[in-house]
């Protein structure tokens, strides 16, 4: 972990490129500049519309707001009027993915991010072998007609890494690297925003010492996945009744094993104290994915019953199954 010092140190570096295409086997060091008029840029340019995730939807939206946090009125209130309520919910579903397409991306931090991603492409660029920058690049573009007929013909295969058509193009690579930088599409990108993307861009091709292919390969999409609408993917309310059922039970669970749950700063966790002997051990911290704590509670019991050391487990409501209802997404941290 490197020191504040040290981290603005990296940062700060002005731009080295070497002039030479050829591949070395030992490549001088790639760096990039950090360009301040970009970043502020990127501020100003914010969108206005921050708030339009905001809550809003009516009292279908309110009432599937409180529903989703009382099981103890949803379960019965289904039995009851089950047609009723998965009519209303399809409804509701429809209108969260228009008004959440419609709305920014909230995770961007147009004043801080740039700066981190730059010191990303920089030290990849430095510290990668150029096989594995290439190998880097290639699988953020997938090739959607290729991988359908793929499908077609092999369902139960997953997917290669990278295109299954042709090759990144310049103008591929470069909406990679503009997204990457300024969550945005290199037609919406600024002047100053496009010089720093494309520094980078000849820096990647003096890293695999061959330049990119001019143009832009249309049948290859890039996985930008902040941009552009949701796609419908349509579970009935029933499926959520089941996910909240499941998730009150796992609570139970965990309660009676001697869990806590706790928060702080705004982060709400489980916490199991240490047993006789583990005080002093570093703690475990587990991290649940998509989904939520219910496909984790084996594991929680597991460390529970083979550790002596505390254990915590944060929860990440964003990323865990619940009712989608129009919230206000969380402000973005405040930046120096």
């Amino acid at each position: 972990r490197e020191s504040a010092s040290r981290r603005s140190e990296v940062l700060a570096r002005p731009l080295a490129f070497p002039t030479s295409m050829a591949r070395t086997s030992q490549p001088p060091p790639l760096e990039l500049p950090l360009r301040d008029e970009c970043v502020c840029e990127a501020a100003r340019s914010a969108s206005d519309d921050d708030d339009a995730g905001a809550d809003r939807g009516g009292w279908m939206n309110a009432a599937f707001a409180v529903l989703g946090r009382r099981l103890w009125l949803l379960l019965p209130l289904y039995v009851l009027l089950w047609p009723l309520l998965e009519l209303a919910f399809a409804l509701h579903v429809r209108r969260f993915l228009r008004a959440r397409s419609a709305s920014g991306h909230r995770t961007h931090d147009p004043a801080a991010d740039p700066a981190e991603v730059q010191a990303f492409w920089r030290h990849i660029l430095t510290a990668e072998p150029a096989e594995s920058v290439d190998d880097m690049v290639r699988g953020w573009f997938i090739d959607p007609d290729g991988e359908r007929e793929r499908q077609k013909l092999h369902p139960l295969v997953a997917s290669p890494v990278g295109p299954t058509g042709g090759e990144p193009r310049a103008g591929n690579v470069l909406q990679l690297i503009v997204w990457t930088l300024y969550n945005v599409d290199v037609a919406a990108a600024t002047r100053p925003q496009l010089g720093v993307a494309e520094d980078i861009l000849r820096a990647l091709e003096r890293k695999r010492g061959a330049r990119y292919a001019g143009g832009t390969d249309p049948s290859l999409t890039c996985m930008r996945h902040t941009l552009g609408g949701l796609e419908k993917v349509h579970k009935p309310l029933l499926f959520y009744v089941g996910a909240l059922a499941a998730a009150r039970l796992v609570e139970l669970l965990l309660s009676l094993r001697g869990f806590q749950r706790l928060a702080a700063g705004g982060v709400e966790y489980w916490r199991l104290a240490a047993a006789a002997g583990g005080e002093a051990q570093e703690p475990i911290v587990l991290m649940h994915g998509v989904g939520g704590i219910v496909g984790y509670l084996p594991l929680c019991l597991a460390l529970a019953a083979e550790h002596a050391a505390p254990l915590y487990v944060p929860l990440f409501p964003s990323c865990s199954l619940g009712v989608p209802t129009l919230s206000s997404p969380p402000p973005l941290p405040a930046t120096a």
